[in-house]
């Protein structure tokens, strides 16, 4: 299932309504929230019309601020549970045994009104179900999530860190550039953040392990459209050959089946009149597709080079030049999509005029058809982890002393196909790293309940891989004098959850070890690593965090 949020800023101008025709066409959503749509309903009536999405559910915006409109796709089993100025929470049914919660949100932009815009995602915690959160929170929750402005400080992220900890919330992270929200103003006055995201409880991470969140290029908005699909799309299969009937009205077509045809194949040893038919297809096939791609490829390829040209410009410096090349980029775009409309509107009229209704069904198809995909999604490395092509899976550990106080603290990157899997791997990782000590008796802390209880010898859901990884961590257990293993929630560490996130993020603490200043560094740290003895000033609030628990 595909879901795509964006905060369009309005959406009655023709140009956001073709950006919009052309986000769908391009990736087949099932749902499409679009928040601060300042749009009467006379206008949402019109643009439902032209996004020709059967369900909808629409939240009027108060005067010309704000507005939430929600629309999904027949055979998408969604009911509306309740409404308000900043959400619309829902019920989605995948079968008739198994629903989830969806909350489309829309934060307050006002520091007076934030806390109470967030009462339906408190509410939330009245739902014993897997529940997803998406859309503008307006909000950020780290440092690492603004790029210019003023400094971040934690009150900066409330109620939102409240809230993700008292819920035991996650985020799925995301793929492409770092913020989607831009003030578009040109060095040094730009700044950037990232505002939109998907957060998740654990019960529906576990129900959609692969889920990915991409963040796609800025266009017709200061924010960039967030998309979300529960099953990854796989990588293009080679495309089987299909002849289209619209090639015969060209007036090339003859000369280039007369040219590639007519080769001679006589002159070659053993050949048959079978081999020179076969041949004489194969190459006419190939001369089609190369005609095929220069002759009606050419609008669409400039429309994907444009697209990836945008999101170029906006990873770079924010330089007048750089605008000023966004900007001629993102008119010839709206230009292009206005050509590309206008190409398929009038091949339709020629068509009807020329042959009726014959090939009514070729242009819907053609216009709305999506390819489906064969991949590899996971490899299985030499050291026995199974890697994907997502954003790398980041693993942090804290190792403390009897009075709680910090001795160490460690990161390092990997892959995961799932949550328990991350957990059952982070512990493997922070056994082999701790330093190796018959006297030492270790507690480990874990956030997952189902590994605790496997390594107790009590019955567990782990899968076999899961188990095998928490059988390969307890072979290290002899190395200490005893292993006491505890379940602790997430809220309860932001230490480890913090170095997690910064490890998968931010390439210069991946691989990382901190020795805490009052203690030596441990020559028995087999962990490869960079050792410093300096704490970062993004760790000092997490650990203030733990300490004072």
């Amino acid at each position: 299932m595909k879901t795509i949020s964006w905060n369009c800023r309005g959406c009655g101008s023709p140009s956001t309504i073709r950006h919009l025709k052309h986000l769908i066409t391009l990736e087949n959503p099932d749902i499409l929230f679009l928040s601060e749509t300042k749009a009467s309903p006379q206008s949402i009536a019109f643009l439902i019309q032209q996004l020709n999405y059967p369900h909808h559910f629409s939240v009027p915006p108060i005067h010309t601020a704000g507005g939430l409109c929600l629309l999904w796709k027949f055979g998408i089993n969604l009911s509306i549970l309740s409404n308000s100025t900043n959400s619309i929470t829902t019920e989605i049914k995948n079968d008739p045994h198994q629903s989830w919660i969806a909350c489309f949100f829309y934060g307050s932009p006002y520091k007076t009104l934030r806390n109470t815009s967030w009462d339906p995602i408190r509410n939330l915690d009245l739902f014993s179900l897997p529940i997803l959160i998406i859309g503008d929170l307006n909000v950020t929750i780290s440092n690492e999530e603004s790029l210019g402005g003023k400094p971040y400080v934690y009150q900066d992220g409330e109620p939102a860190h409240t809230i993700i900890n008292d819920l035991a919330l996650i985020d799925i992270g995301f793929q492409g550039y770092p913020y989607t929200w831009s003030n578009k103003r040109t060095s040094p006055d730009n700044i950037q953040k990232r505002l939109d995201r998907a957060l998740v409880n654990t019960d529906w991470f576990t129900l959609f392990p692969d889920a990915t969140l991409v963040h796609k290029a800025a266009i017709g908005s200061d924010h960039c459209p967030i998309l979300l699909d529960t099953q990854p799309p796989n990588k293009p299969t080679p495309k089987s050959f299909k002849f289209q009937s619209m090639w015969i009205q060209h007036p090339d077509y003859h000369n280039t089946i007369n040219s590639s045809w007519n080769n001679s194949y006589h002159q070659e040893p053993l050949i048959t009149p079978h081999l020179i038919f076969s041949k004489k297809l194969g190459s006419t096939k190939k001369a089609l597709n190369l005609w095929n791609k220069v002759t009606f490829g050419n609008i669409f390829e400039q429309i994907k080079e444009l697209r990836l040209n945008i999101a170029s410009f906006q990873m770079k410096a924010p330089t007048a030049e750089n605008i000023f090349l966004e900007k001629t980029a993102l008119n010839k775009l709206d230009n292009l999509l206005e050509c590309e409309e206008s190409f398929w509107k009038q091949k339709s009229r020629d068509v009807d005029i020329k042959e009726g209704d014959r090939n009514t069904m070729y242009f819907h198809i053609k216009t709305l058809r999506h390819r489906k995909y064969n991949r590899i999604d996971h490899l299985k490395t030499e050291d026995g982890a199974w890697v994907s092509n997502s954003t790398l899976i980041g693993y942090g550990y804290a190792l403390r002393d009897d009075k709680g106080k910090l001795v160490a603290a460690g990161t390092s990157t990997g892959g995961s196909t799932s949550a328990e899997e991350s957990n059952c791997r982070g512990l493997l990782r922070a056994i082999s790293w701790c330093p190796k000590d018959t006297s030492l008796k270790l507690e480990v802390e874990l956030e997952s309940k189902a590994a605790v209880d496997y390594l107790r010898s009590k019955p567990s859901n782990l899968s076999w891989k899961d188990q095998l990884i928490l059988s390969d961590a307890a072979n290290l257990f002899g190395l200490f004098c005893s292993v006491n293993i505890y379940y602790v929630p997430k809220s309860a560490n932001l230490v480890a959850q913090k170095l997690a996130t910064t490890a998968s993020t931010n390439p210069q603490y991946q691989n990382w070890t901190l020795i805490s200043p009052n203690n030596e560094v441990d020559s028995r740290f087999s962990f490869p690593s960079i050792t410093c003895q300096i704490v970062p000033i993004w760790l000092k609030q997490s650990l203030e965090h733990d300490n004072a628990l």
